[in-house]
């Protein structure tokens, strides 16, 4: 079951229990009403009992309204409540010690449910007491086998590109226990609004094909889901897709935000929710949680999976310290190398393209990066810098750093594209 549907399930099942205990105490308190016109009762002791059966009552009641109330009556009402328990417990306490003399005198003296009255009226003090500790605690409402850490501290994610800043008073949470397929899951202990972000790589999809995606997987899982809005949404400078919804669960309905990015491999889904009567919340919080993702690079692509063994073309070079690992489906050896770029380490040919590789040693101290690419690309036949190099970009391949170039070569019969990239670490470039 996921969590989603659990906390339908739970909620509907404690929802059920609630009425059934509110039926049972309302009962108790007319037992006590029908006591007061019995002479030997005790009338602080009747009165103990109207008040902890009705005190009782009225924490159920307010449970089932709780998503709807605001937050000031969340804690007021309780509050109210415990005063009205106090009173009970201590009315309860007087007339079990006037019966008790009143016995001992050999009058006719009844309690009036007075035992009854102070034993449920401590307990539920005590949880009230524990309610009110876990609420000051900050962590009502999150399961301590998903609960990680808090404060939620940022998260940066090389492989994914992406980076996260968890605005305050959200706790980290354990995401594949929140959903399988989640990478960050965090929640906002008392507001009981939940978010994960989704990322994966592998298929070049815009960002409202996710969005789209996402839609199909919560329509699937609820049919009756009503999207209320559904449009192009920038945060952060970055383009993205927004799509709100309400979604039944159980007896319950979710109000959901999802904020989608896609593009050069890489497919986001920030998505948060909350109960239904909690829309405007959640609303609030999706927009500050989607301010708190930024991308590492908006040019950079996944890096390819590797080959299988079987048809890998590697290559390791120890004096120059890199290695090269292609697919040979796509890539073979590159037969003339040695006659066409005799400077270059290592070359693969592939239909209509090719991978060559140059390097050279750095005095010390080292050069600037742009004369590093002067005398590489010079190895190859190239003249950097000059007409016709554009889209110049950092890039890094640990510890190397440098830059990358596009760069059109006209000759009489052909013209070919390159991409030229230039990385150096230490005394070593490439």
């Amino acid at each position: 079951m996921t969590p989603l549907a659990a906390d339908a399930a739970f909620e509907a099942g404690r929802r059920a229990g609630q009425l059934v205990w509110i039926l049972v105490f309302a009962g108790l308190c007319l037992r006590q009403v029908r006591r007061l016109s019995t002479p030997a009762a005790s009338r602080k002791g009747v009165w103990s009992g109207l008040l902890a059966y009705g005190g009782i009552v009225a924490i159920q009641l307010v449970n089932l309204a709780l998503d709807a109330l605001p937050p000031a009556a969340k804690v007021a009402l309780p509050g109210a409540v415990f005063v009205v328990l106090v009173v009970a417990v201590i009315l309860g306490i007087q007339a079990l010690l006037e019966t008790r003399a009143a016995r001992r005198s050999g009058a006719t003296a009844n309690a009036g449910g007075a035992g009854w009255a102070v034993g449920l009226g401590s307990f539920t003090m005590l949880l009230l007491l524990g309610g009110f500790a876990i609420g000051a605690a900050g962590r009502g409402g999150i399961s301590s086998q998903t609960r990680a850490s808090a404060p939620a501290a940022p998260v940066r994610n090389e492989a994914l590109n992406f980076r996260f800043d968890p605005p305050a008073g959200f706790v980290a949470l354990e995401p594949k226990k929140l959903n399988p397929v989640a990478t960050l899951a965090y929640a906002k202990p008392g507001a009981q609004v939940y978010f994960m972000i989704i990322a994966e790589t592998g298929f070049d999809a815009s960002a409202e094909d996710v969005a789209n995606v996402a839609e199909t997987n919560l329509k699937a899982s609820s049919p009756g889901t009503s999207v209320q809005e559904r449009g192009p949404h920038t945060v952060n400078g970055i383009p993205g897709f927004r799509l709100r919804s309400v979604a039944r669960r159980g007896t319950l309905d979710f109000a959901f935000v999802h904020w989608t990015v896609g593009g050069k491999g890489f497919a986001y889904q920030l998505v948060t929710w909350g109960v239904s009567s909690n829309a405007d919340e959640v609303a609030r919080s999706a927009e500050l949680l989607a301010g708190g993702f930024h991308l590492l690079d908006a040019d950079r692509r996944p890096a390819a999976p590797p080959p299988p063994s079987d048809r890998r073309l590697s290559f390791h070079s120890p004096a120059w310290k890199y290695a090269v690992e292609l697919d040979r489906a796509a890539f073979s050896e590159w037969e003339n190398l040695r006659k066409e770029y005799p400077k270059a380490d290592f070359g693969a040919r592939c239909e209509g393209c090719g991978l060559l590789v140059v390097a050279l040693r750095l005095p010390s101290p080292a050069p600037s990066l742009d004369a590093v690419a002067r005398a590489l690309d010079d190895m190859i036949g190239i003249r950097y810098p000059g007409d016709g190099f554009t889209d110049r970009r950092a890039v890094e391949s640990a510890p190397a750093q440098g830059f990358e170039v596009a760069h059109r070569e006209v000759q009489e019969k052909a013209s070919w594209d390159w991409r030229l990239r230039t990385l150096a670490a230490g005394d070593r470039a490439w």
